[in-house]
């Protein structure tokens, strides 16, 4: 789909989301851009949360003030180090799948910055993994089915490779469906026409690129603070862009 298209469906979005006389769930709204033509570089898989249950208090690591510089990123920035940190995520817990991104010419100032970082958080990949049906991970596609514990790292090798997909077209042109999903359900919480802490806010949220994967980080792995040494620590602030991107979206209980 080409921008001006996604745009077109964007202002739809807007203008039936503003509508006195509104029908549609805020839900259904966000679930036509799963309608979109073949050439989407990254479809999210479809995945519902049955079970909702609002957590009591975002992340710490985000409560705190955020510096200057990151208050000043545009949202177009901030989903792109937030899909590149994920990214980057993935490939500790699946390090054989790992594309490298080697350069990154629309955003080269945040792409270099952030390699030259160090990275305060590790993530392993879990020995068991719950195999409730409920959990996302089992929702992956592979095949025309869903995954199993057998086809797990092969569904995984696929929504790598569509995520670094993903992330080339952003490196070149700046943008992506997903990016224009993500930014329009800003714009939608901002105005309070949809509000995430609900069970329909919630299964709207997971058809945002972001927010899937952060789902699938949290059942695939464990999380643990890297010592870095003091040295290092001074010179690195404990940011994650996956956190800010959740504050823009007023989703940081998620």
């Amino acid at each position: 789909m080409n921008k001006l298209a996604t745009l077109i469906l964007l202002s739809s979005l807007m203008s039936c989301a503003s509508s006195t006389h509104q029908t549609e769930s805020i839900e259904s709204k966000i679930a036509g851009f799963e309608d979109r033509s073949d050439s989407e570089v990254n479809p999210i898989p479809s995945y519902k949360i049955r079970s909702f249950k609002k957590k009591s208090r975002g992340p710490a690591s985000v409560g705190q003030e955020l510096t200057k510089d990151i208050s000043k990123l545009d949202n177009k920035k901030v989903y792109f180090l937030s899909l590149y940190e994920q990214y980057l995520t993935f490939s500790d817990l699946y390090p054989s799948f790992k594309k490298d991104v080697k350069t990154c010419a629309y955003f080269h100032q945040e792409f270099s910055s952030y390699n030259d970082k160090p990275k305060t958080w590790s993530y392993q990949l879990r020995e068991d993994i719950d195999d409730n049906i409920e959990n996302v991970v089992w929702h992956l596609p592979y095949d025309g089915e869903r995954a199993t514990k057998a086809t797990l790292p092969l569904a995984m090798k696929e929504h790598m490779d569509r995520t670094y997909y993903e992330i080339s077209k952003l490196c070149d042109n700046g943008f992506s469906d997903n990016y224009y999903v993500f930014e329009n359900y800003i714009s939608l919480a901002k105005s309070n026409k949809v509000y995430a802490g609900t069970s329909e806010g919630a299964n709207s949220l997971v058809k945002t690129s972001l927010v899937f994967n952060k789902l699938l980080i949290d059942n695939l792995s464990t999380k643990k603070k890297v010592n870095i040494g003091r040295g290092l620590a001074s010179k690195s602030e404990d940011i994650e862009y996956t956190e800010i991107s959740f504050r823009r979206m007023q989703a940081l209980w998620f």
